[in-house]
C-alpha cells in the first residue's frame, strides 16, 4: 500500500469530520462558519479523490478502487477513534478541574 494514499485518506476523513458542526464545536469550542465548512468539505472531496486516483494508477481499476475504499474506511475508523479519545481526554480534564 502506498503511504501517500493512506495519508490522503486520513486527511480527507479528518476534514470531513471537522466540517461537521458538532465535531468542530467539540474540538475547538465554536461552531464553524459556513465558508469554513464548505472549504473543509471541498478539501475532503479533493483529498479522497486523489486517494482513489493514486490507487487506480498504481494497481489498476479493479484493485485500485477496492484499495481506495478500504483505505477510506480504515481512515474513517481511525478518525472516529481519535475523536472519541480526544473527547474523553477533554471531559477527564474538565471533571478533574472541578
Amino acid at each position: 500500500m502506498n503511504v501517500l494514499a493512506i495519508l490522503l485518506a486520513a486527511s480527507g476523513m479528518a476534514a470531513l469530520a471537522l466540517a461537521m458542526s458538532r465535531h468542530h464545536r467539540d474540538l475547538f469550542g465554536i461552531n464553524p462558519p459556513a465558508n469554513r465548512r464548505l472549504a473543509l468539505r471541498l478539501a475532503a472531496g479533493g483529498l479522497l479523490t486523489l486517494n482513489g486516483i493514486i490507487n487506480i494508477l498504481l494497481h489498476g481499476m479493479g484493485i485500485g478502487l477496492v484499495l481506495a475504499m478500504t483505505e477510506i474506511m480504515a481512515a474513517g475508523v481511525l478518525v472516529g477513534l481519535a475523536l472519541g479519545w480526544a473527547m474523553a481526554r477533554r471531559s477527564a480534564r474538565v471533571s478533574a478541574a472541578s
